[in-house]
C-alpha cells in the first residue's frame, strides 16, 4: 500500500519553523518505504490573497470560476511542489485539486492524506487502518458539519485513489467561494461518496495528553496539535513542544 501525504506549506511564519523544526524531527522520520511526504507550496512573488486577489482570479477568468482550470507546477523538488498563486485560505482548494490533479499523472499512490503542519501523525497504525478497508471509494477522517453540509477536517482528509481521480474529474461540483475543507466535503456529497468518520485527538494543552476518550495514544492514527490562539513566539513553542512529546511517547511503542 503506497500513501501520498500532501501538506499544506507556507513560506510565511510559522509553517516554516513547524516543517523544519516540528515534522522533519518527528513523525516523518517514521514514513515506510511505500511511503511519500510533499509539502505543497504557493508562489512567494504572489504575497497573501489579500494584496493580490483580484490580479489572480483575473488572471485566471476574472471570477472564482476561472479557477476550474487547474494549475500546473511551476516548481517540483523531491519532497515539495509549488504553484502559481498567492498564500491564503482562498487558494487552498485550487491549489490542493491542482495537487491532487498532478498527483494522479505523476505519482504512484493508493490514498492520499491532505493535512496541515500541525497535524501529527502515525504512520504505522494509519496503514494498518487503511490495510482493513476493502478496496473502493473511501474519504476518511474527522467529520464536522457547518450549515448543514458534513465534511472532513482539513488537517485529516484520506482520499482513495478512485475519489481523488473522481474529484478532479468533476470541477463543476465545487464551489471556489468556499473554504477548501468545506467545499470538498460539499462536493462528495453531490458525488454520493459518503465520508467515514474517524475521530482523533487535538492536544492543545498539557492535559490534552491525558484524555483518556481515545485510549492508549500509541493506537491514535493522528493528533491534532493546533493552538487556538492567534500565532506568536509562545504559542509556536508550545505546538512544538507538543509534536517533540507525542513524538517521544510513540517512540516507546511498536506501534509507531
Amino acid at each position: 500500500m503506497k500513501i501520498l501525504y500532501l501538506i499544506l506549506g507556507s513560506n510565511e511564519y510559522p509553517y516554516l519553523q513547524l516543517r523544519e523544526q516540528g515534522l522533519e524531527r518527528t513523525w516523518l522520520t517514521r514514513l515506510s518505504s511505500e511511503d511519500k511526504a510533499v509539502h505543497l507550496y504557493s508562489e512567494k512573488v504572489l504575497g497573501s490573497s489579500e494584496n493580490n486577489r483580484d490580479a489572480f482570479l483575473a488572471r485566471n477568468g476574472a471570477n472564482l470560476e476561472g479557477k476550474r482550470t487547474l494549475m500546473g507546477i511551476s516548481d517540483e523538488k523531491a519532497d515539495s511542489w509549488t504553484f502559481p498563486t498567492f498564500e491564503g485560505w482562498d487558494s487552498l482548494l485550487h491549489k490542493t485539486l491542482s495537487a491532487f490533479n498532478h498527483a494522479i499523472l505523476q505519482s504512484d499512490f493508493d490514498f492520499i492524506v491532505r493535512t496541515a503542519p500541525t497535524s501529527f501523525w502515525n504512520p504505522k497504525e494509519l496503514r494498518k487502518r487503511l490495510s482493513r478497508l476493502s478496496q473502493g471509494m473511501e474519504a476518511l477522517g474527522t467529520i464536522r458539519i457547518i450549515n448543514n453540509i458534513q465534511f472532513i477536517e482539513g488537517s485529516n482528509i484520506i482520499l482513495s485513489r478512485n475519489i481523488v481521480e473522481k474529484l478532479v474529474s468533476n470541477l463543476h461540483v465545487f464551489n471556489f467561494g468556499m473554504i477548501d475543507d468545506v467545499a470538498i466535503g460539499e462536493a462528495l456529497t453531490r458525488l454520493s461518496i459518503p465520508m467515514i468518520d474517524w475521530p482523533r485527538p487535538r492536544i492543545e494543552r498539557t492535559w490534552d495528553f491525558h484524555d483518556q476518550r481515545f485510549g492508549d495514544f500509541s493506537k491514535v492514527y493522528t493528533f491534532r496539535c493546533r493552538s487556538s490562539s492567534p500565532y506568536n513566539e509562545r504559542v509556536l513553542d508550545s505546538e512544538l513542544r507538543n509534536l517533540w512529546k507525542l513524538h517521544k511517547m510513540l517512540l516507546k511503542s511498536s506501534s509507531y
